[in-house]
C-alpha cells in the first residue's frame, strides 16, 4: 500500500526524526520509505574469522530504506584478533610495537565489540577491574575447537583418526610423542590459541579419564607444567598471533604441511576449504580459489564416544563508551544479523547458543573425508575453567614455551643503503633485548663479489643472549667493501637453512630454531645462479622444515617494478616450505616489522 504524505505529515515526521537525533531523507519515488541523509555512524570491531560475512550484513544494512520512525544508521566494520582487541580496550596506549596502528585506530572508535569468545570480556573485566558492558550478553553465532590437519596425516598410522577420532588425551599424546606436529597460536591474541590452552591443561588433568575444564585449579597447574611443556615442544613455528593469518598463508597455492595439525574453530576449516581465507580473494566476493590441499575436521570424543569441545560463542558486545543514539543503532543491528542469518550460515557457522532456531538456506553441511558433517554433528560443549585460572594457564603457557635459536642474516650490499642499514640494526638490537636470556641468537651479513665464494659472515656466535645486549659489534660490523658488493640473497639463505635445519635436527625437541632474513629482496649476484623458486625448492625437498620470516626494506634505488618483485621474492621464501612465516615490510608501521615477527616467534604480544 502506498501512503499519501501530506507536507504537514513530512514536516512532522522530520521533527520526529530530528528529535531522536536521527537524520532521514524522503524517497521521491516512494514517499513511504526514507533513506538516511545523516546517519548514525557504529564502529564494529570483529573478529577476524567472521568480519568479512560482517562486512556482508553492514552492506546489506546501510542500503536499506527504512519506514519513518525507524533507527536509521550506517556500520562499519574493522577485523581485529580478539585478544588484541581485549588488549587495545583494557589499555588504549598498549605500546607494544608488534600491535599495528591500523587495530589501535580500529579499537580506539569502537562501538561494538564482537570476539569470538565470551572469555576475552571476562579477562577486559579482570584486567579493568570493571565491566565494560551493560545487559545480558547476545551469542549471534557458535562453532566449536576441532583437530584440522590435511586428510593423509589424519589418514596414516599411528594416528589413523579418519577411523576413530581420539580423546583430547590422546591427541596431546600424540603430540608429546612426536606422532604429528603442532601449528599453535598464540594464546593471547587467538581464541582457538586460548581454548587449546584451556583443553591441553584439562587433558593432562584428566589422564585417560573424563575431560572436566571446569574442575582445574589454579593450584593443579604447576603439576601439570610437564605434560604441557611436552606438548609445546610438538611446534614448528612459534606463536601464530591469527589463526586466519595462518590460513590464508596455506591457500589456494601454498598448503599445510603433511605432518601437521592446527586447533581451531571447525569454521575455520568450512572456510578455507570453501576460499574464504584465500590470499587472492577479489574485493567484494565472499569466497576466492578454494586451496589446493582441504583440510578435514576431527572431533575428540569422549571416553564413552561422543564428540566433544568447547564452544566458541561469539557474543555482542554493545560497549558503554557508545552514546544513546550509537546504541539504539547497535541493538538495530543485532536484530538486522538475526533476521538474515544465513550470511553467517553460508560462512560456516553453527547456531548462536541460548538462541532459538535461526534461518539458513546455506549449502548442505560440508562431509568430511572420514564422513562426519561438518556443522550437523551433534558436539557436546564442555564449561570453561574459572576465568582466574584461564588467565594463569595462559601466563603459564607462555612461560613454558620452548628454548628459542634464532639466525638472523642482514643484507649488507650497496643496495641497502645507510639509513636501510641503520634501521635493521636498530630493530634487531631492539628485538634481541626482548628475548629470554636462556635463548639463543646468531646474526650474519652477506653481499657478494666476484671474489667471494662464501659470501657472508657470522659477526655473532650462536650464544645465550644473556644480559641485555648494546649491540655495538654490530653497528661496526659492516665493512665499507660491501657497498659496491652486490647482494647474494639466494646463496647465503639456502646455506643458513640447512645449517638451522641440521641443527634442529640434531637438537633437542623443547627447542625451536627460527631464521630471519632482512633484504631488500634483490638478489644480484653473478655467482648466484639461483632463483626464489630454486631455493624453495630447496627448502621443500628438505627432511627438517624450519621457520623463515623476512622483512623487505626499500632502499629507494629501484623502480616500482623492482621494488615488487623483491617484496615478492621475500613473501615467497617466507610461505614456501609451507611453515607459516611472515613477510613484514620494514619501511611501513613504525618499525613494527621486527617486533611482529618476534611476536611470533616468542609469543610477546
Amino acid at each position: 500500500m502506498i501512503v499519501r504524505m501530506t507536507r504537514g505529515v513530512l514536516i512532522g515526521l522530520a521533527v520526529l526524526a530530528v528529535g531522536l537525533g536521527i537524520y532521514l531523507r524522503v524517497n521521491p519515488k516512494r514517499p513511504d520509505r526514507v533513506a538516511c541523509a545523516d546517519p548514525v555512524e557504529v564502529h564494529v570491531v570483529s573478529s577476524t574469522e567472521k568480519a568479512d560475512a560482517l562486512r556482508t550484513l553492514a552492506g546489506k544494512y546501510n542500503a536499506q530504506v527504512r519506514t519513518p520512525g525507524e533507527p536509521c544508521g550506517e556500520i562499519a566494520v574493522y577485523s581485529v584478533s580478539s585478544g588484541i582487541a581485549e588488549q587495545l580496550l583494557a589499555d588504549p596506549e598498549h605500546m607494544d610495537p608488534a600491535i599495528s596502528q591500523n587495530d589501535k585506530d580500529a579499537v580506539r572508535i569502537a562501538h561494538v565489540w564482537l570476539p569470538s569468545s565470551a572469555i576475552w570480556l571476562e579477562q577486559l573485566d579482570l584486567d579493568t577491574k570493571k565491566s565494560s558492558h551493560q545487559g545480558t550478553l547476545q551469542s549471534i553465532a557458535s562453532s566449536p575447537l576441532v583437530l584440522a590437519m590435511p586428510e593423509q596425516t589424519a589418514a596414516r598410522a599411528p594416528l589413523n583418526w579418519l577411523e576413530k577420532p581420539p580423546t583430547w588425551r590422546q591427541a596431546m599424546d600424540a603430540l608429546r610423542n612426536g606422532d604429528v606436529h603442532y601449528t599453535q597460536e598464540n594464546p593471547r591474541t587467538s581464541t582457538s590459541g586460548a581454548l587449546a590452552t584451556f583443553l591441553t591443561y584439562a587433558a593432562a588433568a584428566a589422564d585417560n579419564g573424563a575431560l572436566a575444564p571446569d574442575t582445574v585449579e589454579k593450584k593443579d597447574l604447576p603439576s601439570l607444567s610437564d605434560f604441557v611443556r611436552q606438548v609445546q615442544a610438538a611446534t614448528k613455528s612459534g606463536f601464530l598471533n591469527d589463526s586466519v593469518a595462518i590460513l590464508r598463508k596455506w591457500s589456494p597455492k601454498g598448503s599445510m604441511p603433511g605432518d601437521t595439525m592446527i586447533m581451531i574453530q571447525e569454521q575455520m576449516v568450512y572456510g578455507f576449504n570453501h576460499g574464504m581465507y584465500s590470499r587472492y580473494q577479489q574485493p567484494g566476493h565472499q569466497a576466492g580459489q578454494p586451496p589446493a590441499t582441504p583440510l578435514v575436521a576431527i572431533y575428540p570424543v569422549s571416553p564413552s564416544g561422543a564428540a566433544e569441545s568447547i564452544m566458541a560463542d561469539h557474543p555482542y558486545v554493545i560497549l558503554d563508551r557508545a552514546d544513546t543514539d550509537e546504541k539504539r543503532i547497535a541493538g538495530d543491528f543485532l536484530d538486522f544479523i538475526f533476521e538474515n542469518w544465513n550470511v553467517l550460515c553460508d560462512a560456516g557457522f553453527r547456531p548462536p547458543v541460548d538462541v532459538g532456531e535461526v534461518h539458513c538456506d546455506g549449502p548442505s553441511p560440508e562431509r568430511t573425508a572420514a564422513g562426519a558433517p561438518i556443522r550437523s554433528g551433534s558436539v557436546d560443549s564442555l564449561p570453561l575453567p574459572d576465568s582466574m585460572v584461564r588467565s594463569e594457564m595462559v601466563e603459564q603457557w607462555l612461560n613454558l614455551r620452548p628454548k628459542r635459536r634464532i639466525t638472523i642474516a642482514m643484507d649488507v650490499s650497496g643496495s641497502m643503503k645507510d639509513d636501510e642499514l641503520a634501521k635493521a640494526t636498530t630493530a634487531v638490537i631492539d628485538s634481541v633485548n626482548r628475548m629470554r636470556k636462556t635463548d639463543q641468537v646468531e646474526i650474519y651479513q652477506f653481499a657478494g663479489s666476484d671474489s667471494l665464494q662464501n659470501p657472508y659472515w657470522q659477526i655473532r656466535p650462536l650464544e645465550d643472549v644473556g644480559s641485555p645486549w648494546k649491540g655495538d659489534a654490530l653497528r661496526g660490523a659492516v665493512p665499507e667493501s660491501s657497498n659496491t658488493q652486490r647482494s647474494s640473497l639466494y646463496t647465503t639463505v639456502t646455506a643458513l637453512y640447512d645449517q638451522v635445519a641440521e641443527r634442529q635436527a640434531e637438537g633437542r625437541k623443547d627447542t625451536l630454531d627460527v631464521l630471519i632474513v632482512l633484504s631488500d629482496g634483490v638478489d644480484d649476484w653473478k655467482k648466484s645462479g639461483a632463483s626464489a623458486d630454486s631455493v624453495c625448492a630447496h627448502f621443500k625437498a628438505s627432511k627438517v622444515k624450519v621457520p623463515v620470516h623476512t622483512i623487505h626494506y626499500d632502499a629507494g634505488i629501484y623502480d616500482a617494478e623492482r621494488q615488487r618483485k623483491g617484496v615478492e621474492t621475500l613473501e615467497k621464501l617466507a610461505t614456501c616450505n609451507g611453515i607459516p612465516g611472515l613477510a613484514q615490510d620494514g619501511n611501513d608501521d613504525g618499525g613494527g616489522a621486527m617486533p611482529k615477527i618476534f611476536s611470533q616467534v616468542l609469543g610477546s604480544v
